[in-house]
């Protein structure tokens, strides 16, 4: 991650990246520089200039300010939100039947607004996409290994469905993602000298998980 930074103009950025124990698949990032990866996302990797396109594409969502922006556009949702947890406060919260036809009521709407927002989450992954091969390039790495790792967890996404459990992702949307990804890499940056994939480091590195 610092090396990612250190060779961009936000050199002066601080993250933190932080490593789940979970087996899936995943990586996500909140506002404030704080990355987290999961234990199976390192080792879905065969290289470090793909870990590095992971935390690139999770940084790439903070230097965009993609949550920032998601948190201004939901305003509605969000009050929503607090008008039912004031509406808790005053009747004494609700009693365990009505609280249940409410959760449920709740995970309707929520995946229904999912629905309706699809494409403007999936934008944001495409353009965090873009932004970790510019790193990958800057710092030196392959920027090529955006799309390997993309077309290798899109076959295994088809072979195991929850590797990915992205509620908000159509199924469709990671070989999508890494179509793109491919054309953007093609475009911008030439495989006869793409830079280091670093594999013999990562592998000592991989090894002692």
């Amino acid at each position: 991650a610092r090396s990612l930074v250190n060779n961009s103009k936000f050199y002066d950025w601080e993250f933190h990246v932080i490593v789940l124990d979970k087996k899936v698949v995943d990586g996500f990032a909140v506002p404030g520089g704080y990355l987290f990866i999961t234990l199976g996302a390192i080792k879905s990797c065969n290289d470090e200039s793909e870990l590095a396109a992971i935390i690139g594409h999770e940084m790439g969502h903070i230097i965009r300010k993609h949550g920032l922006q998601e948190m201004t556009q939901r305003t509605g949702h969000i009050k929503m939100d607090e008008a039912f947890s004031e509406l808790d406060d005053e009747t004494g919260g609700w009693d365990e039947e009505t609280s249940k036809v409410e959760s449920d009521m709740d995970d309707i709407i929520a995946s229904s607004y999912e629905h309706v927002v699809h494409d403007r989450l999936l934008s944001y992954e495409i353009e965090a996409d873009q932004v970790s091969a510019i790193l990958l390039a800057e710092a030196g790495y392959d920027p090529f290994a955006i799309t390997r790792i993309q077309s290798r967890l899109a076959a295994q996404h088809q072979k195991t469905k929850d590797i990915f459990d992205n509620n908000y992702l159509a199924p469709n949307d990671l070989k999508e993602r890494c179509k793109l990804s491919t054309e953007f890499v093609d475009d911008n940056f030439t495989k006869k000298s793409p830079g280091s994939k670093c594999v013999d480091r990562f592998i000592r590195m991989k090894s002692k998980f």
